[in-house]
């Protein structure tokens, strides 16, 4: 029962992680996006908004898979 608790609590761990990181990312970079394509006009946060979800939605999860395997990288580098 402790593995799993332990299991848990890593896995709880990693997914905030991720969440802190790509994130601000989404959102500054839909943003970039945004501006550079439409400016600021009357849809921007449509606009904003649909694009950050979009980007959030693609990024999230591929974060989820890359992370662990460049975190084992720069352990093993050390």
């Amino acid at each position: 029962m402790e593995i799993l608790k332990e299991k848990f609590v890593k896995i709880k761990v990693s997914l905030l992680f991720v969440l802190l990181v790509a994130f601000p990312l989404c959102l500054i970079n839909s943003f970039v996006l945004v501006v550079r394509t439409y400016g600021f006009e009357e849809l921007f946060w449509q606009n904003w908004m649909h694009v950050f979800v979009f980007n959030f939605s693609i990024t999230y999860p591929l974060a989820l898979i890359i992370v662990p395997f460049a975190k084992e990288i720069v352990h093993r580098i050390n």
